[in-house]
């Protein structure tokens, strides 16, 4: 077993490790990038160190990768107000000299520039001398950095990226709000804690939410105390400030799956991990919802391009909330999923039980003893309705009549009802198609990448199970005679 784990290690990590090739195009997006910000901050007079900082600062990222974040450091004597001033100021030209950018924000402003098939984030931060008081999460990086730099050998920064292929081959990697799943940082604190990438999956095998504690630094003499502190499914105390949770962002949807997939993992050891087999091919939609009875409701509307945790925050309140309206008039959903290609599309999937209900929907009334409201119940309903009102043992029932009947009337009429993000609002308000069945055919050759997107969302197994899956397939697979 061992020997057959680190065979499969040194395959997968051939495909992992960047190049020669790749570092030095990196690296040298990246210097200009710190070149364009140390000139601004020259051209402006600002005291400001200017540097890499994230997975390239730390030689833990992976081939492919195509973010790089540099950090604009500033003296704290210039305040909250003066760093966004100033710090902003310098990562705009910057950007603007790099070529294309978007402002963003986390807990304070920051640029996005897009230079060369990478985005650059460029930000500005306090440069302290210790974490103490009131900081942010970008205060901290340069200390994240400084604390894994020391504590990673080569081999485990090689561990660090077998743990993050594996987890973005899984679908669980990233703490931004799309995914809510591990960052990098915290990638990198379970290789350390743990000791590797085979030894932080066996240690996931084990976790419990709401009952798991890592703490590095051993800043808590007693795991009961972290838990309290932060009441979050799973507990990375930051080695670098023990005030924060690393895996705050963490979903108890994405640890689950991160502790399924390291079981599963151990029980068929595979590349296919690392590489999951596609989702079953999807040829035609009407000939899937034959097969399944079913019916797809789809909300497609244009967007213009944003930040994506500002655009993927909306999306999953426009999804909860056009579940909920259809729900509410009494629509079955099996399944709902959002969809963007973070430039100008956004939709959101809807599977139905089906697409059209019964004008008459059964309604409870008081019981008979409530007067007041038997009353007004009785003087609503009598008359009014298609069938009742009547009792049913001491309570009164009604059969009302129903306004909407169909998904589709529903979704394009009564929209401006259901919770959306306020992008999703302005966007449905301008370009919304609401499309249903064999409709959502169209959208599949014209808008790219969605066509996989709803390959995924009527298969539903998450990738690492497709991966387990196909492992045992292979195995039991007679071989071959003659």
């Amino acid at each position: 077993m061992e020997e057959r784990l680190a065979e499969l290690k040194r395959r997968v990590l051939a495909r992992l490790k960047p190049s020669d090739e790749e570092r030095a195009r990196t690296l040298s997006v990246a210097q200009r990038a710190v070149g364009a910000a140390r000139r601004q901050a020259e051209e402006l007079g600002v005291e400001a160190e200017v540097s890499v900082q994230g997975s390239i600062a730390k030689d833990t990222w992976v081939s492919g990768d195509r973010d790089i974040d540099v950090f604009i450091r500033l003296p704290p004597s210039l305040g909250r107000h003066g760093l966004e001033e100033l710090g902003m100021k310098i990562a705009r030209g910057a950007a603007a000299e790099l070529g294309v950018f978007i402002e963003s924000y986390a807990e304070h402003p920051y640029v996005q520039a897009f230079v060369e098939g990478y985005r650059v984030d460029i930000v500005p931060c306090f440069k302290l001398e210790r974490l103490e008081g009131e900081v942010t999460a970008v205060d901290r990086t340069p200390f994240h950095t400084e604390f894994v730099k020391s504590r990673l050998s080569e081999e485990l920064r090689d561990e660090v990226r077998l743990l993050k292929g594996f987890m973005k081959a899984a679908g669980v990697y990233g703490a931004e709000i799309k995914v809510q799943g591990f960052s990098g940082y915290l990638c990198e604190l379970l290789v350390i804690h743990c000791g590797g990438f085979e030894e932080a999956l066996r240690a996931a095998s084990m976790w419990r939410p709401w009952r798991t504690v890592l703490d590095p630094a051993g800043h808590y003499e007693r795991s009961e105390e972290a838990l309290k502190a932060f009441n979050q499914p799973l507990v990375v105390v930051d080695p670098v400030d023990a005030r924060r949770n690393v895996a705050a962002a963490l979903s108890l949807q994405r640890m689950a799956e991160f502790t399924a997939a390291s079981r599963l993992f151990f029980k068929k050891p595979s590349e296919l991990f690392f590489n999951p087999p596609p989702p079953k091919e999807l040829r035609s939609v009407a000939s899937a919802l034959r097969q399944r009875g079913t019916h797809l409701a789809v909300f497609k509307v244009d967007v213009e391009k944003t930040a994506p945790d500002v655009l993927w925050g909306q999306l999953h309140k426009s999804l909860e909330g056009l579940e909920t309206l259809l729900r509410s008039h009494g629509f079955e959903v099996v399944d709902a999923s959002a969809w963007s290609d973070e430039e100008s599309t956004a939709i959101l999937t809807f599977e139905l039980a089906s697409l059209s209900i019964p004008r008459l929907e059964k309604r409870e009334g008081p019981p008979l003893d409530e007067e007041s409201h038997v009353e007004s119940f009785l003087a609503k309903h009598l008359g009014g309705d298609f069938k009742g009102p009547r009792l049913t043992g001491w309570r009164w029932t009604a059969y009302t009549s129903r306004r909407l009947v169909d998904a589709k009337e529903l979704l394009a009429v009564e929209w401006r009802k259901a919770r959306l993000g306020k992008l999703i609002q302005e966007a449905a308000s301008k370009s919304l198609e609401v499309l249903v069945d064999e409709e959502v055919e169209a959208l599949l050759d014209r808008i790219e990448g969605y066509r996989r997107h709803l390959a995924e969302f009527l298969d539903g197994r998450p990738p690492w199970l497709r991966a387990y899956q196909e492992a045992v397939r292979v195995e039991n697979r007679p071989s071959q005679v003659g």
